[in-house]
C-alpha cells in the first residue's frame, strides 16, 4: 500500500519538498541572525550601563565626561539602529515560516490527493478479485446442485 501512495505521488511533491527544505534552512539561517543581532543588543545595553558608570564617577571625582558622553550617544544611535535591523530580521524569519507553512500545507494537499488516488485504485483491485471470488463461489454452488 505504501509503494502504491508513493508511486501515485506526483513530482510536484518532490519538488515542494525542495521548496520547504529550502524554506527551512532560510528560517534557520534567518533566526541565528536575529539571535545574533539580539546579543549585539544585549552587548550594546551592557556597554551602555559601563559607560554611564564610569561617567557617574567620572562626575564625582571632578573630570570631564565629553568623551565617554560621544560613545554612550553613538552607542544609543546604534542600538536604535540594532532595534530596527531586529524588528526587520524578526519579520523575515515570520515570513519564512509563513512560506514554510505554506509549502507544507500544499504538500499535505497533494498527499492527501495521491493517497485518495492510490486508495481508489487499490479498492478497485479488491473489488474486481472480490467479483471473481464471488463469480467462483457462484460456479461452485452451481456445480454442487
Amino acid at each position: 500500500m505504501k509503494e502504491t501512495i508513493l508511486s501515485s505521488l506526483p513530482e510536484r511533491f518532490s519538488q515542494l519538498q525542495q521548496e520547504r527544505q529550502q524554506a527551512d534552512e532560510r528560517v534557520a539561517v534567518l533566526t541565528g541572525k536575529l539571535e545574533e543581532h539580539r546579543r549585539r543588543i544585549e552587548t550594546a545595553v551592557a556597554e551602555i550601563k559601563r559607560l554611564e558608570s564610569e561617567i557617574a564617577k567620572t562626575v564625582s571625582s571632578g573630570g570631564d565626561p565629553a568623551g565617554q558622553l560621544r560613545k554612550i550617544r553613538s552607542l544609543r544611535d546604534g542600538l536604535g539602529d540594532l532595534q530596527n535591523v531586529v524588528e526587520l530580521a524578526d519579520n523575515a524569519v515570520e515570513a519564512a515560516k509563513d512560506v514554510s507553512a505554506k509549502i507544507s500545507k500544499q504538500m499535505q494537499e497533494v498527499f492527501q490527493k495521491a493517497i485518495m488516488e492510490a486508495r481508489n485504485v487499490v479498492s478497485e483491485d479488491l473489488q474486481a478479485e472480490l467479483q471473481d471470488i464471488e463469480n467462483r463461489v457462484n460456479e461452485w454452488r452451481t456445480v454442487v446442485f
